[in-house]
């Protein structure tokens, strides 16, 4: 289940994303076509309407968000090794 429990609202809110598809999904330009992708696509906008009351989502080129990659790598990391082993 997707939250935003915690979250402060903001008068702005940029997402940056490195798949163009999921970009152009969330911005209404492309349809989502997978069935078992559409709850979580609906979710998703869900999410984003409680963030804030203007909320841009926009493509960044891969090879150019690897500080991102990175740091989403090594929380994925943590939480497997949590999981495993945890602590």
């Amino acid at each position: 289940m997707l939250s935003t429990d915690g979250w402060a609202r903001q008068p702005t809110t940029e997402v940056y994303l490195d798949s163009k598809l999921v970009v152009e999904q969330m911005n209404g330009r492309w349809k989502v076509k997978e069935p078992d992708l559409q709850e979580l696509h609906k979710q998703a906008t869900e999410l984003l309407g409680q963030l804030g009351d203007q909320v841009s989502i926009r493509h960044v080129v891969r090879s150019e968000n690897r500080g991102a990659d990175k740091l989403v790598n090594m929380a994925l990391d943590a939480h497997v090794k949590k999981a495993k082993f945890g602590g």
